[in-house]
């Protein structure tokens, strides 16, 4: 006599366990968001400086100070979400706790005791000669670089707020995406389309890789950008490629 073996039940997915995962992706997102902002942030305060010393004789100072204007300039983010404010709130306790004026007074005195004590140096070799321009530029140049940082911090500030601040407007976007790829999912679905998984694969790739490089980009380039003329469009080309990873995804189970 056989015995028959019997197949265990197929074990049913928790709903406990689906929350914790998506709370742990959100979390995991937001920390890559965070770490490409910084990162990025480095990166502008590199070529800010790197502007600084090329174009010294231009006015640098004035020229990232313009462009922080432009970009704290929030009038085009619309009105749900108070950057101004944050940002004003921001500029106040900074410079009350750093008291700025004080701090650039007394940079400018250290400036001056330093170039009194460096000592006029000619040198016949060349490279003893070009080290000691070098430092005695960068003595000069250091309550310009103390301001320039702080320029460059106030900056990626307002950024960060008006990429918070065109949240909602972007998110409608790329959900209307997401509804339009649904409903073509199911048009495809009722024709008997075939599912493609390298299809998919290949758009979500691209939609992964063009919102963080859009965000890497707009944080790293100095620039005063509006945030309607770069995170619109974003959420558009973002929302095109969600709907077509909605529309190409799993169409039969």
């Amino acid at each position: 006599m056989s015995e028959t073996q019997s197949s265990p039940p197929p074990e049913k997915k928790s709903n406990k366990r689906i929350l914790p995962s998506v709370v742990g992706d959100l979390i995991a997102l937001l920390f890559k968001i965070l770490s490409i902002s910084i990162v990025a942030g480095g990166i502008c305060l590199l070529a800010e400086l790197a502007l600084y010393f090329f174009f010294r004789d231009s006015a640098p100072i004035e020229t990232s100070l313009s462009r922080y204007t432009s970009v704290s300039d929030f009038g085009s983010t619309g009105s749900w979400f108070p950057e101004t404010s944050i940002m004003n709130t921001i500029e106040q306790k900074t410079l009350n706790v750093l008291n700025v004026e004080h701090v650039m007074f007394k940079l400018h005195e250290w400036t001056e005791y330093a170039l009194n004590v460096l000592p006029n140096h000619n040198s016949d070799s060349y490279w003893v000669d070009l080290a000691y321009r070098i430092m005695h530029s960068t003595v000069i140049a250091i309550p310009d670089l103390i301001t320039l940082w702080t320029i460059v911090t106030f900056t990626w500030i307002a950024k960060m707020l008006t990429i918070l601040a065109m949240l909602l407007p972007c998110a409608l976007i790329i959900i209307g995406g997401f509804v339009d790829g649904t409903v073509q999912r199911k048009i495809d679905t009722f024709r008997g389309a075939r599912d493609s998984q390298d299809t998919i694969e290949w758009w979500f790739l691209a939609f992964k890789s063009s919102s963080f490089t859009v965000l890497f980009f707009y944080i790293a380039i100095p620039n005063g950008l509006k945030a309607t003329f770069l995170m619109l469009p974003s959420a558009l080309m973002t929302a095109y490629f969600a709907r077509n990873v909605v529309a190409h995804y799993k169409k039969y189970f």
